[in-house]
């Protein structure tokens, strides 16, 4: 995909309803806020890009293991 407008992370907790954030193109890096300390998410992460109004999404990367601190 050219001309990335954006990335979507999505993470979920085993059994957990999945929850998905938009994250614009500049940021490097991102603080998902409100997770459970000691508790392990899975998460993945995909690209879209938006041409007059229509959006194409990219496929989701592999999901990775995250422990919280």
């Amino acid at each position: 995909m050219s001309n990335i407008s954006g990335y979507q992370i999505q993470y979920s907790k085993a059994f957990g309803s999945k929850k998905t954030v938009k994250v614009s193109s500049k940021l490097v890096s991102k603080i998902l806020s409100n997770l459970t300390s000691g508790s392990t998410y899975a998460v993945r992460v995909r690209a879209y890009a938006t041409t007059n109004g229509k959006t194409a999404y990219g496929n989701w990367s592999t999901a990775k293991e995250v422990k919280v601190k």
